[in-house]
């Protein structure tokens, strides 16, 4: 978990152009990289970050005090979670592809599924009763490519 503390400190001190995603990608490919280990010792940051840090981040976010702090800090979420995701989405069907014919990606083993990380954070998000939850599920709803792999978080 102080892995994705410092990550996430790295990613809201360093100022760049607000239209590069170069940061994004950089911690998508942290986050999705970690699953294609398979050491039990060192479980995939994805998961993680979406379910035990993610929570305490909205918290955090929520008790900002100026509305546009809480605005950039739920777009950066938004931004890394869309990128991670939708990495972990193209991995998955990449790994499932070549599991029939390589070696190396059947070696890989059981992965959790991006469908299943999706379904859990929808509901995670619509059982929040925080603004900032509701704001973030709206970014990630407002994102067609996004819900076109994952429509469990699809605006209803």
């Amino acid at each position: 978990m102080a892995f994705l503390e410092i990550l996430w400190a790295s990613l809201q001190t360093v100022h760049v152009d607000p239209t590069s995603d170069m940061l994004h990608r950089v911690a998508a490919n942290a986050l999705v990289a970690s699953a294609l280990h398979t050491d039990a010792r060192r479980p995939p940051l994805l998961p993680l970050f979406l379910f035990h840090f993610l929570p305490r981040e909205l918290l955090r976010t929520q008790q900002l005090v100026f509305e546009n702090q809480q605005e950039a800090a739920v777009g950066l979420l938004a931004a890394v979670i869309v990128t991670a995701m939708s990495l972990s989405f193209h991995l998955d069907r990449t790994l499932t592809a070549l599991a029939t014919t390589s070696p190396a990606a059947k070696a890989i083993g059981p992965r959790i599924s991006p469908s299943t990380l999706a379904t859990r954070l929808a509901a995670q998000l619509k059982g929040s009763s925080m603004p900032v939850a509701r704001a973030l599920r709206d970014r990630l709803a407002a994102t067609q490519t996004f819900v076109a792999m994952f429509p469990d978080l699809a605006a209803h």
